[in-house]
């Protein structure tokens, strides 16, 4: 049996050869890293939040495959590496060096039961497709991150909604099934008051409280999220409802699919606001699943004139044991991807220029931890 060695492991031996050569004794501590590095730039998921690689020290907390918080345990600067941009089949990509080490797996291997393997971005780029030009390399997906929980002003599910298919330039109002507006937790006061009845089933409802010069608690949580007085194209997911715990992400984005998502065998979301499509994709990732984002041509007629504009497309798979509807119709409509769930496979590498990098060791078992796009890659291996 005829082994191929990797760059690294070429290296490492050189250094055993040149201890044996010169008959040097005593231990010797190998400098770790050789390669197997991200930008200083990249993003690296925590337990608060992304931070750069190169804020990272020994001793913070990295998020691991499994969700869960991991220690790192070494930090090692690599000075000027060559980078690459990895880029995935759902759109996401991050940058890596040459050396910089990948779990994946192909369809064959998985089907017929094997583990992943553990192969360098270089060893990947050398063998990206089969003879067919299928792609041969498939990362693990995160499982939901494990985020604590976090005091909202507002109840996440309700927010989401509101991003779908309230309005809150002047007061606070919402078009949407009566089925899901009555269904809505308000704060303590606010009421939904009947507007205009557009449907059998859909209409406009004011969410006002009682009196006329009583503080509305709902419009206050919008203006201190920094919400109110945003029209559709400028609305935005808050970054607390983007790191909240598990329960309360699936909140917002099942409020979010519910107003303005389409249920079916495939699950899509459609906003005008490129900000908001894009928190849509990243709370999807953040649960385990995947998204592709696209912008899209439309056009609808007001009083006679057709307009046209921009609006944004995205297309989500989530792990089969979420939920992602609330609303009857949705949840009926819904197919549940558990013939084919939610896959990542490498669809390209290319060459992006030489920046400073660094390699971190974690302490998880199987060396995984969260770049951007919660993306799963490896540590240092020595």
């Amino acid at each position: 049996l005829h082994a191929e060695m990797r760059p690294y492991q070429v290296q490492g031996l050189a250094w055993l050869q040149f201890l044996r050569e010169y008959e040097l004794g005593g231990i010797l501590a190998d400098d770790m890293g050789l390669g197997k590095a991200q930008p200083l730039d990249a993003k690296v998921l925590t337990p608060l939040g992304w931070r750069t690689m190169g804020e990272l020290q020994v001793g913070d907390y990295v998020i691991g495959r499994n969700g869960q918080p991991t220690q790192i345990v070494g930090v090692y600067p690599q000075g000027e590496r060559p980078i690459y941009r990895v880029t995935l089949t759902d759109g996401a990509s991050v940058e890596a060096d040459a050396e910089h080490l990948w779990n994946v797996n192909t369809p064959v291997r998985k089907k017929r039961g094997l583990p992943e393997r553990t192969l360098t971005t270089a060893e990947i780029a050398a063998d990206l497709q089969d003879a067919a030009g299928n792609l041969k390399h498939y990362l693990p997906l995160v499982e939901p991150v494990q985020f604590a929980g976090r005091d909202l002003p507002l109840d996440p599910y309700t927010l989401g909604a509101l991003l779908g298919d309230g309005c809150f330039v002047h007061g606070v109002e919402i078009t949407s099934e009566d089925e899901l507006v009555s269904a809505l937790p308000l704060p303590a006061g606010v009421e939904a008051r009947l507007g205009t009845r557009l449907t059998p089933t859909v209409s406009t409802s004011r969410l006002v409280t009682a009196g006329q010069w009583t503080p509305n608690p709902l419009k206050d949580a919008l203006r201190g999220l920094g919400l109110h007085g945003k029209s559709g194209r400028y609305k935005f997911i808050p970054p607390d409802y983007l790191l909240g715990s598990p329960a309360q992400r699936l909140a917002v984005l099942q409020g979010l699919l519910d107003t303005d998502g389409h249920a079916g065998v495939v699950v899509e979301y459609v906003s005008v606001s490129e900000h908001l499509a894009r928190g849509v994709v990243e709370l999807v990732q953040s649960l385990g699943g995947v998204a592709r984002i696209r912008q899209k041509a439309t056009s609808h007629t007001y009083g006679g004139e057709k307009k046209t504009g921009l609006a944004w497309r995205a297309t989500l798979k989530l792990p089969p044991e979420l939920e992602p509807f609330r609303l009857a119709a949705k949840r009926a409509a819904y197919r549940r991807p558990t013939k084919y769930p939610p896959t990542r496979g490498i669809k390209s590498i290319e060459w992006v220029g030489h920046k400073p990098a660094q390699c971190i060791a974690v302490d998880a078992p199987d060396h995984l931890y969260v770049t951007e796009g919660y993306i799963v890659t490896h540590n240092t291996l020595q």
